[in-house]
């Protein structure tokens, strides 16, 4: 509304390998999968639901959730840290940090052998195939156990595991979208899932239509929003989802071209990198405004702060689990 180009959100923080994954693969940005109730095989990479459970692909009671799935089948973790979640799953493999993507690229590379897989016979229509083949054709599981530092027999038990229940939910979370390899994780795991015919299947993954955006009523679905050209502070940035990193925020603010903030339920000092260049920052704004349930660091360096209450503490909203489309 404010004709301004300085958008920012925490999605360019923990998030963006999703953003652009899924627009350079489906072309839309409102693809998110969910994992089904009948799903055999779940597949966690790098992320935790049993402490951090109300991301994008959301996980009410996520223990049940986990021993109900772990009932009719079974539940992997690959993640270094043995994380609560890894401690309720049936298998946890542990691979080198920023290694993620070599173990979903191992298990494409078998899956494409094992069903013997070409471009006519990929379950959904894709563009690519032979790209993809020839990108994965090196994890051989010697390559990557050397890489990751599995054992080759933990890395071939997955990929029977994937091949015995012929479809499976991968769920990736901020340990692989905040890596460098994070674009390429997201990348593989799709390529999994289109490749086992996961998605929009029984026992894959499902793409909500959501209680207000009704994705399966449109007539299709909304494109990627052009992208913004790239910051004067840094040129060789893309911009992605119309917005730019939050990292440039002190560029843009050192460079004066970005004179107020307003800051809603977030707290940057602790959310983004060169603390002390962003709190010097924050001083050299006209305006800094924050709006949040508590005071916090960033609160301090405010020149207004607005304390807000929490959507239970407001009658005049609804839950959206309760919400019923007109």
């Amino acid at each position: 509304a404010l004709g301004t180009d300085q958008n920012y959100s925490n999605a360019t923080v923990d998030a963006i390998a999703k953003v652009v994954s899924t627009s350079l693969m489906a072309g839309t940005m409102a693809l998110v999968p969910h994992v089904d109730t009948d799903a055999r095989l779940v597949v966690f990479v790098g992320s935790n639901p049993v402490v951090s459970h109300g991301q994008s692909t959301g996980f009410p009671n996520p223990i049940e959730r986990l021993r109900h799935w772990r009932r009719q089948g079974e539940v992997v973790v690959v993640d270094p840290r043995r994380t609560e979640t890894a401690r309720q799953a049936d298998r946890h493999l542990a691979p080198r940090p920023g290694t993620d993507h070599v173990v979903l690229g191992h298990l494409v590379r078998e899956v494409v052998r094992r069903r013997g897989l070409d471009a006519a016979s990929v379950p959904a229509p894709a563009i690519g195939f032979e790209a993809l083949v020839e990108t994965v054709e090196p994890l051989t599981a010697e390559r990557a156990a050397t890489i990751t530092g599995l054992e080759p027999a933990d890395l071939a038990g997955l990929v029977d595991a994937v091949e015995q229940a012929g479809r499976l939910a991968v769920v990736t979370g901020t340990g692989t979208s905040m890596s460098v390899e994070g674009n390429l994780v997201e990348w593989m795991a799709w390529s999994l899932m289109i490749l086992t015919d996961s998605f929009d299947r029984p026992g894959g993954m499902w793409f909500n239509p959501g209680y207000l955006t009704r994705l399966d009523e449109r007539p299709r679905l909304p494109p990627v929003p052009p992208g913004l050209p790239s910051a004067p502070t840094l040129p060789t940035q893309v911009n992605a989802s119309a917005e730019w990193p939050a990292s440039l925020i002190p560029d843009e603010i050192e460079a004066g071209r970005l004179r107020a903030l307003v800051v809603v339920g977030a707290n940057l000092v602790t959310a983004l990198p060169q603390t002390e260049r962003l709190t010097a920052a924050h001083d050299r704004l006209d305006a800094l405004v924050v709006l949040d349930l508590f005071a916090n660091e960033t609160a301090a360096h405010a020149s207004h702060v607005f304390a807000c209450l929490d959507q239970l503490e407001r009658p005049d909203l609804v839950p959206l689990d309760l919400y019923v489309p007109a």
